[in-house]
């Protein structure tokens, strides 16, 4: 005779916030917390507070889109300054070097706008990194030039800032509230 030692309460099923199996006879998901054999109001309280937290992720997400447009958009501003220097200098030497140092420029730019979609606070950071950097470079070079589309450049300073922030928010909610 073949004897069954599952008992219908250490059935698993899967929890209703977060999909993670579990046995039927436990009171609360290990991975989320939602209150398995709570009351109605509890669970309900629990997943509305969820549903705020995934729009509160959904707007991070926003923010760091918007981080990653903002490289894109400092590579386009980098290749069409180069051109203009291009058009300005009279010495070839120098022209060519121009021309070729903001093309490598943007193509850096552009590359980390394509990390960002897997890494994006490594690329915002050397994003915002890169472009500090060669502000304060064209600095020593030309003191004029801090000058020089100053609010361009803080509202390319503020909209990475503002990705950085906005990853660190993201990861922060879903490592606090088990969000995937």
């Amino acid at each position: 005779m073949i004897t069954n030692n599952t008992t219908p309460s250490s059935q698993k099923e899967n929890c209703i916030a977060c999909n993670t199996s579990h046995l039927n006879d436990e009171l609360a998901c290990s991975f989320c917390g939602y209150p398995l054999k709570g009351t109605d109001q509890d669970q309900r309280s629990f997943l509305a507070i969820r549903a705020n937290h995934i729009l509160d992720l959904e707007e991070q997400e926003k923010k760091i889109k918007q981080g990653t447009y903002t490289l894109y958009g400092v590579a386009a501003l980098v290749v069409i300054y180069g051109i203009v220097l291009y058009a300005d200098t009279t010495d070839e030497l120098e022209k060519a070097s121009v021309l070729i140092t903001n093309l490598v420029l943007s193509a850096i730019y552009v590359g980390l706008g394509l990390l960002s979609r897997k890494k994006p606070k490594a690329a915002l950071i050397a994003g915002f990194s890169i472009f500090i950097l060669t502000t304060l470079l064209n600095v020593l070079i030309e003191p004029m030039s801090l000058a020089k589309g100053i609010i361009v450049k803080i509202v390319i300073v503020v909209a990475l800032i503002k990705g950085i922030r906005a990853v660190t928010e993201a990861q922060k909610i879903k490592e606090e509230h088990h969000l995937e």
